[in-house]
């Protein structure tokens, strides 16, 4: 009887040290749209020529930022048309403006290059051998 009351804590020990298992981190493959709900404020833009590798910083001054909401909609500071609908798929953002009639009035894609829980980099391939990098943290 004596050797199960001291095997009894022995069990308990051991399953207090089991292991956790904690969430895979974020990457641009796997990230999803609840991710990103919260308010993203943009600290650097660069833009990037393709061909030549030359890069220029674009100086930000008024903090946009992007409010990914978890209803699929988004607001950004810099624009004043209402809400944006967004969807996260294989590591691409896509914002879309709904016109009157329930259409696409306009839509942006962007790649997401990284991610972590505070910080994001998304980049957008422009049509003239540019491409435009932004670094937003939460």
């Amino acid at each position: 009887m004596k050797r199960y009351i001291l095997l009894i804590p022995a069990i308990i020990v051991m399953a207090a040290c089991s292991k956790k298992n904690d969430p895979a981190p974020l990457s641009p493959a796997t990230v999803k749209a609840s991710d990103l709900v919260g308010k993203w404020t943009a600290t650097a833009d660069t833009l990037f020529a393709n061909t030549s590798s030359q890069f220029r910083v674009n100086t930000i001054t008024d903090n946009p930022y992007f409010q990914f909401n978890a209803d699929g909609t988004c607001t950004l500071s810099s624009i004043d048309s209402g809400t944006i609908d967004y969807t996260v798929s294989n590591g691409t953002l896509v914002l879309t403006v709904p016109n009157s009639s329930g259409g696409m009035a306009a839509s942006e894609t962007f790649s997401i290059y990284n991610i972590t829980k505070s910080t994001l980099g998304l980049r957008l391939n422009n049509n003239n051998n540019t491409h435009e990098d932004v670094w937003l943290t939460k």
